[in-house]
């Protein structure tokens, strides 16, 4: 269970507003361009899991993929 969900997704919330804005300071390079996804983590997954998402869909993973072999 997630401690206070509502103050929570408060904070994912405005990670989120200001990635779409495409502002604000650290953000400003990072700006969504078209056919672009926005990722975070949430929660800790096994590198084995990740590994296993990277190779899946290693047609737009392979420098992570490299990273992690």
């Amino acid at each position: 269970m997630v401690p206070e969900p509502a103050e929570q997704w408060a904070r994912v919330r405005s990670v989120l507003d200001l990635v779409a804005e495409g502002n604000g300071g650290f953000l400003e390079d990072l700006r969504p361009r078209a056919s672009t996804v926005t990722m975070f983590g949430l929660e800790h997954i096994p590198l084995s899991t990740f590994r296993a998402l990277l190779t899946r869909f290693r047609g737009d993973n392979a420098r992570a993929l490299e990273l992690v072999d």
